[in-house]
């Protein structure tokens, strides 16, 4: 949703928010492949499949770590289908504590200051998985920033 309001100066304002509907967390183990989903969408061809397509990640990785929960969620991919998609949820409370926010933070300026095409997720996912059983405190900011960095999805 794009929301532009001119101020009172005559300024305009803008403001973007991405409306989800609820991730609904499920018995049923994925191990984080795309491959089903892929296909489906390959087959079928609905009205803007491609650009659906290019939204897929393989999330793996994300399934060796412990506390993952499997989950649908339902896309909205076009005016008139609803896509429901298993995903792993990967995020805990430790996942962004502490330093590792600042990592986070940083991180997310550099995306906005380089035009990167990295999304959200995928810099909180490199910072999970590069800063796993790390202290950032104790190796330093910069340090671990580079070590976040060397992550083969915000590379």
């Amino acid at each position: 949703l794009h929301l532009v309001w001119t101020g009172p100066d005559g300024e305009k304002h803008y403001l973007e928010v991405d409306i989800n509907c609820p991730t609904l967390s499920t018995s049923t183990d994925y191990d984080g492949d795309i491959q089903a989903t892929q296909k489906y969408l390959e087959t079928h061809k609905p009205l803007r499949w491609v650009e659906e397509y290019k939204k897929l990640q393989d999330m793996s990785a994300a399934r060796a770590k412990l506390g993952v929960t499997s989950s649908v969620r339902m896309r909205l991919i076009n005016r008139e289908d609803v896509m429901p998609r298993q995903s792993l949820l990967f995020m805990s409370d430790t996942t962004l504590s502490g330093t590792k926010q600042k990592v986070y933070v940083f991180l997310k300026v550099l995306k906005n200051c380089t035009n990167s095409k990295a999304k959200s997720f995928e810099l909180k996912f490199a910072v999970d998985q590069m800063l796993m059983n790390k202290d950032p405190d104790k190796m330093g900011l910069g340090p671990a920033i580079r070590l976040v960095m060397k992550h083969s999805k915000i590379q």
